[in-house]
């Protein structure tokens, strides 16, 4: 029961040590010094010739008091390198569930140990994607837990024939490992693709400017389209019509609030906005060219956020002198000059023009679809010819 050694040794290159010359009747405990790297391992399990005798945290045997002549080798003593593991959760942008050179560490994400279906301890991957967990007992089956990141889904599992470079977990765990003493298993990864989602249709002329894509309305080709996100002013994304008028972005991010602005094409003037089904609508603001916000969910592709724009039109001709009073303009007949006309719609007077010298007029910039009439003021000591001859 004493606290001083009476005597010491070393264990041999075989790790054998024995004391000898030893006292019949005294109490003997002998005391394990653990090496450098190693954790003691749990005592008196088994079979006493070969477990391991020394307290996990005291190094002590327990007591032996030995008969004359006796030689016991019972008394032994266990220790383990402490194991490891873990490795790398990767972003697998080209989905094949393997680690591509240039596929980057994916930050943030909490893997958890687990180990007969309790969980040990959580880390977080750092920016390189990296975790690990250490100081873990040979022998003992563990398994890893990945939490998925908002808007990314798990790599397919166990593609292929390198562990290295694979994908492990399914449904979210790794299968069990067991480690060896001083093990440290750098093999379980897990890959994450982003959820993306997309956005796009159509930019179409409005022949009548109803607002509404009508069969045989085209697209219109070449116009530019940008991209906002979550309320800023600097285009994320930009794009042209293709030849048939359709334009699309695709990889975005799912919760993120976009916005599409229209560029009009030359001479065009963008139609009324959100009339009628939003699967076939103009969604651009007449005067900003912006659509409303579009929130995405992971995967959604959203064909709505149409633009449609008209070529204004245009209606005039001439006021002319009858001379011979048949109702029709005769190449010998001139143009009657200051003429008032006015333009109606709805029976609402929208502008009036006065005719030169050679009696023509116009109105331009008028919309398409709009019923417009045209009245002309008889000018003095003049009245108006047969009308329709």
């Amino acid at each position: 029961g004493g606290v001083t050694p009476v005597a010491s040794t070393t264990t041999n290159a075989s790790g054998v040590y024995s004391f000898t010359g030893l006292t019949p009747g005294v109490s003997y405990t002998v005391v394990f010094a653990a090496p450098t790297g190693y954790t003691a391992t749990v005592a008196n399990v088994g079979d006493d010739a070969t477990d391991s005798d020394a307290d996990p945290v005291t190094g002590r045997s327990g007591s032996y008091t030995l008969a004359a002549n006796e030689s016991n080798l019972t008394v032994d003593a266990g220790f383990f390198r402490p194991a490891s593991l873990g490795d790398k959760v990767f972003v697998d942008a080209n989905r094949d569930g393997l680690q591509q050179p240039s596929e980057t560490g994916l930050a943030s994400v909490t893997v958890t140990l687990v180990s007969n279906g309790t969980a040990l301890a959580s880390v977080v991957t750092g920016a390189d994607g990296v975790y690990s967990f250490t100081g873990l007992t040979p022998g003992v089956p563990y398994s890893v837990s990945f939490t998925a990141p908002a808007n990314y889904t798990a790599s397919t599992p166990n593609v292929g024939g390198d562990d290295t470079l694979d994908s492990d977990p399914i449904n979210g765990i790794t299968q069990s490992v067991t480690l060896a003493s001083g093990q440290n298993n750098t093999t379980i990864d897990a890959g994450f693709s982003l959820l993306t989602a997309s956005l796009g249709d159509l930019v179409f002329e409005d022949s009548n400017a109803n607002g509404q894509q009508d069969a045989g309305e085209a697209g219109i080709a070449g116009v530019a389209v940008q991209l906002l996100a979550d309320g800023g002013v600097t285009p994320v994304a930009s794009t042209t019509t293709n030849a048939s008028g359709v334009y699309s972005f695709t990889g975005l991010t799912p919760g993120v609030s976009y916005t599409v602005v229209f560029a009009a094409p030359t001479g065009y003037t963008a139609t009324v906005t959100n009339v009628g089904n939003d699967a076939t609508d103009s969604d651009a603001d007449p005067v900003t060219g912006r659509s409303g916000s579009y929130t995405l969910a992971a995967n959604e592709s959203n064909l709505t956020v149409d633009a449609g724009f008209f070529r204004p039109a245009s209606l005039g001709d001439k006021v002319f002198v009858d001379a011979n009073r048949d109702g029709l303009q005769q190449p010998s007949e001139t143009g009657l000059a200051s003429v008032t006309v006015t333009l109606v719609s709805n029976g609402t007077a929208l502008a009036s023009v006065v005719t030169g010298a050679d009696g023509v007029y116009s109105f331009t910039g008028l919309t398409p679809g709009v019923p417009y009439s045209v009245s002309f003021t008889a000018p003095a000591n003049f009245t108006a010819s047969t009308p329709n001859v």
